[in-house]
Protein backbone atom coordinates (compact mmCIF):
# COMPACT_ATOMS: atom_id res chain seq x y z
CA UNK A 1 0.00 0.00 0.00
CA UNK A 2 2.81 2.41 0.90
CA UNK A 3 4.58 1.80 -2.38
CA UNK A 4 1.40 2.32 -4.41
CA UNK A 5 0.62 5.50 -2.50
CA UNK A 6 4.13 6.80 -3.19
CA UNK A 7 3.87 5.90 -6.89
CA UNK A 8 0.50 7.63 -7.25
CA UNK A 9 1.42 10.61 -5.04
CA UNK A 10 -1.64 9.99 -2.87
CA UNK A 11 -2.10 8.89 0.71
CA UNK A 12 -2.84 5.28 1.50
CA UNK A 13 -6.03 6.58 3.17
CA UNK A 14 -7.18 7.97 -0.19
CA UNK A 15 -6.49 4.69 -1.98
CA UNK A 16 -8.34 2.70 0.68
CA UNK A 17 -11.24 5.13 0.27
CA UNK A 18 -11.34 4.52 -3.48
CA UNK A 19 -11.50 0.80 -2.78
CA UNK A 20 -14.08 1.11 0.02
CA UNK A 21 -16.34 3.46 -1.95
CA UNK A 22 -16.26 1.25 -5.05
CA UNK A 23 -14.53 3.86 -7.21
CA UNK A 24 -11.76 1.57 -8.47
CA UNK A 25 -12.84 -0.62 -11.39
CA UNK A 26 -12.84 -4.34 -10.62
CA UNK A 27 -9.64 -4.98 -12.65
CA UNK A 28 -7.78 -2.48 -10.47
CA UNK A 29 -8.81 -3.88 -7.10
CA UNK A 30 -5.92 -5.20 -5.02
CA UNK A 31 -4.95 -8.81 -4.65
CA UNK A 32 -4.47 -10.14 -1.09
CA UNK A 33 -1.58 -12.21 0.24
CA UNK A 34 -1.64 -14.83 3.01
CA UNK A 35 -1.55 -12.07 5.66
CA UNK A 36 -4.48 -10.34 3.90
CA UNK A 37 -2.24 -7.43 2.85
CA UNK A 38 -3.14 -5.61 -0.34
CA UNK A 39 -0.86 -5.70 -3.35
CA UNK A 40 -1.10 -4.60 -6.96
CA UNK A 41 0.71 -5.84 -10.05
CA UNK A 42 2.78 -3.45 -12.18
CA UNK A 43 0.07 -3.70 -14.89
CA UNK A 44 -2.57 -2.66 -12.36
CA UNK A 45 -0.43 0.30 -11.30
CA UNK A 46 -0.33 1.53 -14.90
CA UNK A 47 -4.09 1.05 -15.26
CA UNK A 48 -4.69 3.01 -12.06
CA UNK A 49 -2.50 5.87 -13.34
CA UNK A 50 -4.46 5.93 -16.62
CA UNK A 51 -7.74 5.81 -14.67
CA UNK A 52 -6.62 8.76 -12.53
CA UNK A 53 -5.73 10.82 -15.61
CA UNK A 54 -8.94 9.90 -17.43
CA UNK A 55 -11.07 10.83 -14.40
CA UNK A 56 -9.04 13.91 -13.48
CA UNK A 57 -8.26 12.59 -10.00
CA UNK A 58 -6.47 15.75 -8.90
CA UNK A 59 -5.78 16.12 -5.16
CA UNK A 60 -8.71 17.77 -3.39
CA UNK A 61 -11.12 17.13 -6.27
CA UNK A 62 -13.10 14.60 -4.28
CA UNK A 63 -13.98 16.93 -1.42
CA UNK A 64 -17.75 17.11 -1.14
CA UNK A 65 -19.14 20.52 -1.95
CA UNK A 66 -15.79 21.70 -3.33
CA UNK A 67 -16.45 22.89 -6.88
CA UNK A 68 -14.98 26.39 -7.10
CA UNK A 69 -14.85 28.48 -10.26
CA UNK A 70 -11.49 29.39 -11.77
CA UNK A 71 -11.82 32.89 -10.32
CA UNK A 72 -12.57 31.47 -6.85
CA UNK A 73 -9.47 29.24 -6.99
CA UNK A 74 -7.32 32.22 -7.99
CA UNK A 75 -8.82 34.25 -5.15
CA UNK A 76 -8.10 31.47 -2.62
CA UNK A 77 -4.53 31.06 -3.87
CA UNK A 78 -4.01 34.81 -3.70
CA UNK A 79 -5.05 34.81 -0.06
CA UNK A 80 -2.74 31.91 0.74
CA UNK A 81 0.27 33.69 -0.68
CA UNK A 82 -0.24 36.95 1.19
CA UNK A 83 1.59 37.33 4.48
CA UNK A 84 -0.62 37.96 7.47
CA UNK A 85 -0.64 41.48 8.80
CA UNK A 86 0.47 40.96 12.39
CA UNK A 87 0.45 44.15 14.45
CA UNK A 88 3.60 45.23 16.23
CA UNK A 89 3.98 46.48 19.78
CA UNK A 90 6.48 49.11 20.88
CA UNK A 91 9.01 48.02 23.50
CA UNK A 92 8.91 50.34 26.51
CA UNK A 93 12.63 49.73 27.17
CA UNK A 94 14.28 50.30 23.79
CA UNK A 95 11.48 51.79 21.67
CA UNK A 96 11.68 49.13 18.94
CA UNK A 97 8.55 47.62 17.37
CA UNK A 98 8.11 43.85 17.66
CA UNK A 99 5.51 41.31 16.59
CA UNK A 100 6.26 39.21 19.66
CA UNK A 101 7.06 41.61 22.49
CA UNK A 102 7.30 38.85 25.11
CA UNK A 103 10.00 37.02 23.14
CA UNK A 104 11.90 40.28 22.60
CA UNK A 105 11.75 41.09 26.33
CA UNK A 106 13.10 37.62 27.24
CA UNK A 107 16.01 38.01 24.83
CA UNK A 108 16.90 41.69 25.02
CA UNK A 109 15.67 42.70 28.47
CA UNK A 110 15.66 39.57 30.67
CA UNK A 111 15.34 41.55 33.89
CA UNK A 112 12.12 43.15 32.60
CA UNK A 113 10.59 39.88 31.45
Amino acid sequence: MRELARELDRSSHTIRGWERDGLLPRSMLPHRDEKDWRYWTPAQLEKIKEWMERNEMAPGKGLSGFDPTVLRVQEMLGKLRQPRDIPTVKCPHCGGSFKNLAAHLRRAHPAAA
